[in-house]
C-alpha cells in the first residue's frame, strides 16, 4: 500500500504533467515573438525553460532537465548579445517538446530508466 507521501508526490507528478502543453505553447509563442524582434520574449522564454529545468530535477524527470539545460545555454548566450542561433535554438525546442510529450502521454508516471533519458538528450527517435 503507497504511503500518502508517495500518493501526493505521484499527484503533483500528474499535475506537472498536466500543465506541460500550456507551458510548452507559452515557449513556442515566445519563441515566435523572438524571432521577430521581441527580445522581452526571450526573456519570458528563458524564464519558462529554466523553470522547466528546475522543476523536472524536483520530479525525477531528469531528461527534461537535462534538455532544458542545454537550451537555457543557448538562450543565456543569445541574450547576453551573442548571434541568435535560430537552428540551434530551433533543434532545441524540439527536443524539449519530445520530453515533454513523453511525460504527459505517461501522466505523469515516475520515470522508469535513465536509458530513456538519455534517448531524449540526445535527441534520438525510438
Amino acid at each position: 500500500m503507497a504511503s500518502r507521501l508517495t500518493d501526493g508526490l505521484a499527484a503533483l507528478r500528474r499535475d506537472y504533467a498536466a500543465k506541460l502543453d500550456g507551458t510548452m505553447a507559452a515557449i513556442g509563442r515566445d519563441w515566435r515573438a523572438w524571432r521577430e524582434g521581441d527580445r522581452d520574449a526571450g526573456i519570458r522564454m528563458r524564464r519558462e525553460i529554466h523553470r522547466l529545468y528546475g522543476s523536472g530535477a524536483t520530479f525525477g524527470y531528469r531528461d527534461i532537465t537535462a534538455v532544458a539545460g542545454k537550451l537555457e545555454r543557448l538562450v543565456d548566450q543569445a541574450l547576453a548579445g551573442k548571434e541568435l542561433d535560430v537552428a540551434a535554438i530551433g533543434t532545441g525546442l524540439e527536443r524539449l517538446s519530445k520530453v515533454a510529450l513523453k511525460i504527459e502521454l505517461s501522466g505523469g508516471r515516475k520515470p522508469r530508466s535513465r536509458t530513456t533519458d538519455r534517448d531524449a538528450v540526445s535527441g534520438s527517435r525510438e
